[in-house]
């Protein structure tokens, strides 16, 4: 019984430790298309800076500094500000 416990907890233990794993890929993964993109903004590239804040708001629905450059790159677009 005891042993059974021991490797359930472990199992728990894992998962989590694997889901955390997940968040902190997905996470590292949303800030790179964010600096990206904001490479590409100052670049005044900004239909393709849209994309990669798209991205990284698909990938981190909280991410709020993709949410500003996604009404930035849309504002800069529909005024024709784009190289």
């Amino acid at each position: 019984e005891l042993k059974n416990k021991i490797k359930e907890d472990a199992d728990k233990f894992q998962f989590n430790l694997d889901m955390l794993n997940q968040k902190t890929q997905e996470e590292n993964l949303s800030e790179k298309c964010i600096g990206f993109g904001e490479l590409l903004y100052d670049q005044e590239k900004y239909r393709e800076a849209l994309m990669q804040f798209q991205k990284a708001l698909s990938i981190d629905p909280a991410n709020e500094k993709a949410k500003v450059y996604i009404s930035r790159c849309q504002k800069a677009i529909t005024l024709g500000m784009e190289k």
